[in-house]
């Protein structure tokens, strides 16, 4: 993710010996001591910018928008990534080499209760759990039957090709989400350019919501 210049100011100067230094030019992989940072105000600038605690026990400052462009990524404490600095105020901030985005957290599975009726009745076989639901281009795993346990793949084969399809009809709105939250950081200051992840996680979103709706 590209970070522009955008008249922030530069990190705080703090003595090397606690301050993580970048060379202009030279990538660095760092992690985070603790998933978030704070807002603290320069001693030196009088303006306003983000500090993060290192793995390596060092204090990072960065430029507000900087820092805005490093919690996009919600990295989990001790999750390497990637900082660029070119000079001035334009930053490379993105993932380290394999270490994608984490996974959209799983649909919750609503409770099952015993059958109700005599005791004789009770010890019937309970039904087989239900499987989760899977978007996009992930399989879904095979569903069973309850009385033989076999795979039904028709499940499988007819989630997948709809979900898809109905996923990709989001896209364009999503788009425009994200459009429209570049013009909002342009109004603030803020030059980010948003990836193709942000566009698909806005689109899940928007079909997750699209799904809870209809049903």
């Amino acid at each position: 993710m590209r970070v522009l210049a955008a008249g922030s100011p530069g990190p705080r100067q703090t003595p090397p010996s606690t301050r993580f230094m970048t060379i202009v030019g030279q990538p660095k992989t760092i992690a985070l001591k603790y998933a978030t940072g704070r807002i603290v105000r320069s001693r030196y600038s009088g303006q306003d910018e983000m500090m993060y605690t290192l793995t390596t026990g060092e204090k990072a400052f960065f430029p507000m928008n900087v820092g805005a462009a490093i919690d996009s990524l919600t990295l989990a404490p001790g999750q390497p990534f990637v900082v660029c600095h070119h000079g001035g105020g334009n930053w490379d901030i993105d993932r380290a080499p394999g270490f994608p985005p984490p996974a959209p957290a799983p649909m919750p599975q609503p409770p099952t209760h015993p059958p109700m009726g005599p005791p004789a009745a009770r010890t019937q076989r309970a039904p087989a759990p239900q499987p989760p639901h899977y978007w996009g281009s992930e399989a879904a795993p095979a569903a069973t039957s309850p009385e033989t346990d076999t795979p039904t793949p028709r499940f499988a084969q007819d989630h997948s090709n709809s979900a898809g399809n109905v996923l990709a009809s989001f896209y364009p709105d999503a788009i425009e989400i994200a459009l429209a939250g570049v013009a909002a950081a342009q109004k603030r200051g803020l030059m980010v350019a948003p990836t193709f992840e942000d566009v698909r996680c806005i689109a899940t979103t928007l079909f997750i919501e699209h799904s809870g709706r209809n049903r």
